[in-house]
């Protein structure tokens, strides 16, 4: 029960597909009224985004997403391996897709990305005193390293023209601290 109210019973669950990173389930799912419903549930792994700020510049990548047939200029990010730490996770997601190791990483916090439809979750971390290392990404991965200025990617952001759900999240996510920063500045 959430907040005084009833909520959904699960009656059965049907697992109708299954890859690497997605399952898809069909559950006849019993409402407070007591009607009866199919309801659609996703099932995806977990994932970290992050924020690596390099003075007052932002690390990001310009992504190449087939889906959608486009660039798409987004923070490095990728799914927690099972049995991974979301800090772990961060750390190499950040190694791989940029070559920047961080001495300082910090999650900012976590959401659901889909709660409509699954449990996954979004962990967004600032990665702080960059140090380059070695770009080791996957072959999947079609993606260019952009080093843009703070405010330019806060332009972008604010005009729309970041679209990566992920990487809107993360940023409205670093805001906050970003904002304390230049506070203390003054």
């Amino acid at each position: 029960m959430v907040s005084g109210r009833s909520a959904w019973r699960n009656l059965s669950s049907k697992l109708v597909y299954k890859s690497r990173y997605t399952r898809v389930y069909e559950d006849k799912v019993k409402l407070p009224d007591q009607t009866i419903i199919e309801y659609t549930r996703l099932w995806l792994p977990d994932f970290v985004v992050i924020v690596p700020v390099l003075e007052d510049n932002i690390v990001m990548i310009n992504n190449y997403r087939y889906p959608v047939n486009r660039w798409c200029l987004e923070l490095p990010a990728g799914f927690i391996d099972k049995g991974e730490k979301p800090e772990k996770a961060a750390t190499r997601e950040l190694e791989e897709e940029t070559g920047y190791v961080s001495s300082e990483l910090r999650c900012l916090g976590w959401h659901y990305p889909m709660s409509a439809r699954g449990r996954q979750k979004a962990y967004t971390f600032l990665a702080t005193d960059l140090k380059f290392g070695k770009v080791n990404r996957d072959k999947a991965e079609q993606q260019e390293i952009c080093i843009l200025p703070r405010n330019v990617v806060y332009s972008k952001l604010f005009d729309g023209e970041i679209k990566h759900s992920g990487t809107i999240s993360a940023l409205t996510f670093a805001l906050s601290v970003f904002r304390e920063e230049m506070k203390k500045k003054k």
